[in-house]
């Protein structure tokens, strides 16, 4: 059965609400192997040069800066971890990628289509990164060291959620964080509506949650058609895996360190309550380094 060629990827972008296309196509020729990336205001871009690109972080990544950039790509990084050299364009007709589900399962599948090798026997690349370095803040920390293979110890605390997950092969990584949708407490998506965020949030587009008991009855008694799952769970009827929210967060973590060539570094990280911010400050000590 020849193998699909192409493949288009389209729904509202989640912050900015614009509606987004992403086309897939397999290049005819292989060298280079590998993805290019294609984005609105920025020149075609190989793997290598995308931790060159200036970074910020808001509720998500975003690269390159003022008209030439590209919003919210960690998702999309992530799922190319384990399809570093396929040759496949990837073209986005906005200046930020599709949310889609609010995970990284859309991308893996449409790549999975093209290169079902990959997908049959999932694997990251990995580079020696000689690097110790503790971080901490107020409610969090971070803490790495030197390790023969990369993992990733992740610990949410953020009531009502305790969640601890501990990821260190890239076959659970494909099966368990990639399709980790995002997530959002309701008093964070009423203030990110307010600002002019998460514009393109819908029902399906990730996960919204309770901070509180009393807030999850109040909630689904105002909006009825909500589905409601398992508290605090609100606007899904259920989770698609468990610890789903602290697996998405080491999905970011994944999407944001894949910007060193998509791969990954010889580390064992420790992470308490962090973020795309902190995931950039490790980016920018691991690509000094390289």
């Amino acid at each position: 059965m020849p193998l699909p060629p192409t493949s288009v990827l389209a729904g509202p972008a989640l912050h900015s609400g614009l509606m987004a296309r992403l086309h897939l196509s397999l290049r005819a020729s292989t060298p280079p192997l590998g993805p290019r990336f294609r984005f609105p205001g920025l020149a075609p871009l190989e793997p290598s040069q995308m931790g060159g690109l200036v970074r910020s972080a808001h509720r998500s990544t975003r690269l390159g800066e003022g008209a030439s950039a590209i919003g919210t790509p960690e998702h999309l990084l992530a799922a190319l971890l384990f399809f570093p050299a396929v040759p496949v364009d990837l073209e986005c007709d906005a200046a930020e990628l599709p949310g889609l589900d609010g995970s990284a399962l859309p991308f893996r599948e449409a790549l999975a289509a093209m290169a079902p090798a990959s997908a049959a026997k999932p694997a990251w690349r990995e580079y020696a990164a000689d690097l110790s370095w503790e971080y901490h803040w107020s409610y969090g920390h971070i803490r790495v060291r030197p390790a023969p293979h990369f993992r990733v110890s992740w610990s949410l605390d953020r009531s009502p959620l305790r969640q601890v997950f501990n990821l260190e092969d890239p076959g659970t990584a494909y099966r368990e964080i990639l399709p980790a949708r995002t997530f959002a407490f309701h008093t964070e998506w009423l203030q990110a509506i307010g600002i002019g965020m998460m514009a393109g949030a819908d029902e399906d587009s990730g996960l919204l949650l309770a901070g509180s008991e009393t807030e999850y009855r109040q909630v689904l008694a105002r909006y009825p058609h909500w589905r409601g799952g398992p508290y605090p769970l609100l606007n899904q009827s259920a989770w698609r895996m468990d610890d789903e929210p602290v697996k998405h967060k080491i999905l970011d973590l994944l999407g944001d360190l894949a910007l060193a060539d998509l791969a990954l570094p010889k580390l064992e990280i420790e992470i308490r309550n962090g973020g795309h911010a902190v995931n950039h400050l490790l980016m920018d000590r691991l690509l000094a380094a390289r």
